[in-house]
């Protein structure tokens, strides 16, 4: 599998899980801060963890 491919199929892995979480109060959340000091909220934690899956 080529990479384009492989990154086509994580990013609409990503959508169908976030895609009716965002400006939800279930995509909220503090789960501490990301290496550029930002919030990482709930919604990116399903994100990244597709990612990793």
């Amino acid at each position: 599998m080529e990479v384009i491919e492989i990154l086509r199929e994580v990013s609409n892995k990503i959508y169908e899980n976030v895609k009716d979480l965002a400006g939800t109060e279930h995509a909220a959340g503090d789960f501490g801060r990301g290496a550029g000091g930002d919030i990482s909220r709930n919604i990116d934690i399903i994100a990244e963890k597709t990612v990793l899956d």
